[in-house]
């Protein structure tokens, strides 16, 4: 199954605390690899696409094509260690709807339907963020 993968302009994170799916974060901080290094590349944001957001896509993923979303969910470490697994509140599904009903409001797709994987996770982070790769499946 070949993929597209998109990755937004303006919307990353920091590639010290990018690791594999489904890998514990302190994995990733012993050293394992976090993919490549367009996986982890961290742009500045673009100039402004149609409607003045510089996060929005030049295109939308067509209706009716697969997608799939890959976001990780860094939350202040605060004085915890940085990589840790947050099980607190928010809970994930609640995050994930939020960002996929702003993401259809900005044509990154035609509806959030569309995404038919997903992979999230949060954890405490410094620095924090939110890092999202978009891809279009065949």
């Amino acid at each position: 199954m070949s993929r597209k993968k998109r990755k937004q302009p303006g919307v990353s994170g920091a590639p010290e605390q990018q690791q594999q799916a489904g890998q514990p974060a302190a994995e990733a901080e012993a050293g394992s690899a976090a993919g490549t290094a367009a996986d982890t590349e961290v742009r500045p944001p673009a100039a402004p696409a149609a409607g003045g957001n510089p996060h929005a896509p030049d295109k939308p993923i067509p209706a009716g094509r697969p997608v799939r979303l890959l976001v990780k969910w860094m939350f202040p470490a605060d004085g915890r260690r940085s990589g840790a697994w947050r099980t607190s509140k928010p809970d994930t599904d609640n995050l994930e709807k939020a960002l996929k009903d702003e993401m259809t409001r900005l044509h990154f797709w035609h509806d959030d339907a569309q995404v038919c994987s997903e992979i999230v996770e949060k954890f405490w982070a410094d620095p924090c963020g939110v890092y999202i790769v978009v891809e279009e499946l065949e």
